[in-house]
């Protein structure tokens, strides 16, 4: 049997390295190792940073795709493009399912959700 040493038990914000390919912006959602983040500040590329990883968060989102925005169904699940960085409510491969919908979206196009801690790549 392995023993573990527990290093933080409340983790609600980790630092991680940014391997995304691309700059992240404070508040900018992401997805690395598996985990859904988002940027507590603006994180270069390869350089180490703090993202939260609370599961459960309730998120606003406007940054929506095209053709794939309707968010008219609470408890629905919500999906992420890696390649664009928009979300959609159409299950696709390729996408992250990131959370769900909690209020359909209103008339300003913003959708909340509450955002998963692990990402489900859609193969």
């Amino acid at each position: 049997m392995a023993t573990v040493y527990i290093q933080k038990e409340d983790v609600d914000h980790i630092r991680l390295n940014n391997d995304t390919g691309a700059a992240l912006e404070q508040y900018e959602f992401t997805v690395i190792g598996g985990l859904c983040l988002v940027a507590d500040e603006d994180i270069a590329d390869g350089v180490v940073g703090p993202f939260h990883v609370e599961e459960n968060l309730v998120m606003q989102i406007d940054t929506l795709k095209a053709a794939e925005d309707t968010f008219a169904t609470v408890n629905a699940d919500v999906f992420w493009d890696p390649a664009t960085g928009e979300f959609s409510d159409t299950s696709t491969i390729g996408y992250y399912k990131v959370g769900i919908v909690k209020e359909i979206k209103n008339s300003n196009g913003v959708v909340r959700i509450v955002k998963a801690r692990d990402a489900e790549l859609i193969a």
